[in-house]
């Protein structure tokens, strides 16, 4: 509970609920979001990395065939068909994409930068379209944030954006190094993985063996607390220490006749 509490006292949201990756907690998400609006389809954005599940396992290569098709066997044959791909910060590829397809989109799925394609930021308009299309067709978004959480600051990169989800996925820094992850959101749509939920509308977000496990709580809180304690010089220092480290590195590429550019912000970036 404590645990509970002080993510929520960073992250603006209602409810919390506790796993042990992003994998699942992103599914459960994608879950909570196609029961709440009794849609089928997903939207992501090509090189993002939302785990290993059938609702997220295409569009993770950004520059060849996985921008179309899915990137696993041992999936069922309509998974293809249940998951949109758009453009990362194509405002025009989005707004086509729910005119197309809007009244069938149950969410869109993005980290507010995309990590495995390349740790690109969203520019800021690309996000509040997002927010105005979602809510435009009655759609929710889901903000992963298992990266970036508590990486920038002492809570989501959303807060930086100003712009509210209707879920959050989080993980990684929230555990402390132990294996925790979290949705967090909405009372009206979370309250569909709750006891309260009538049986028909259920989302199933139970089990686990290590689903909330006290040592990782105690360690996640224990962290938590650390970075919202000295987060003043926390974080300073890792945006200096990030750009020394991509400087150093496109130095040494230079100096060998390649250029190449290391992406990277530090928080000053993002306001």
């Amino acid at each position: 509970r404590e645990l509970a509490e002080l993510i929520l006292s960073q992250i603006e949201a209602d409810k919390i609920r506790f796993t042990t990756c992003g994998t699942l907690a992103t599914m459960y998400a994608i879950m909570l979001a196609k029961a709440f609006t009794k849609r089928d389809l997903v939207i992501k954005v090509g090189g993002g990395w939302h785990g290993a599940h059938p609702y997220a396992l295409k569009g993770i290569t950004v520059y060849d065939q996985g921008l179309h098709h899915l990137e696993s066997a041992g999936l069922s044959s309509d998974a293809d068909s249940m998951i949109v791909m758009t453009r990362f910060n194509d405002m025009e590829d989005l707004e086509e994409k729910f005119r197309e397809h809007g009244e069938r989109i149950a969410c869109f799925v993005l980290e507010p930068f995309i990590g495995a394609g390349g740790f690109i930021f969203s520019r800021k308009d690309y996000l509040q379209k997002a927010r105005e299309l979602t809510r435009q067709y009655n759609s929710l978004l889901i903000f992963d944030e298992v990266v970036s959480a508590f990486r920038f600051h002492a809570g989501g990169l959303q807060s930086l954006y100003a712009i509210k989800p209707d879920l959050t996925v989080l993980g990684k820094a929230i555990g402390g190094g132990m294996p925790v992850s979290a949705v967090a959101g909405r009372d009206d749509v979370m309250v569909l993985c709750s006891p309260e939920a009538k049986p028909d509308q259920k989302v199933k977000f139970e089990g686990g063996t290590f689903s909330a496990h006290p040592a990782s709580m105690l360690a996640g809180l224990t962290y938590i607390k650390y970075l919202m304690e000295n987060e003043s010089e926390i974080y300073p220092r890792i945006g200096q220490l990030g750009a020394k480290i991509r400087n150093g590195i496109e130095e040494i590429f230079t100096a060998h006749g390649f250029n190449v550019k290391c992406t990277g912000y530090g928080v000053k970036n993002l306001k």
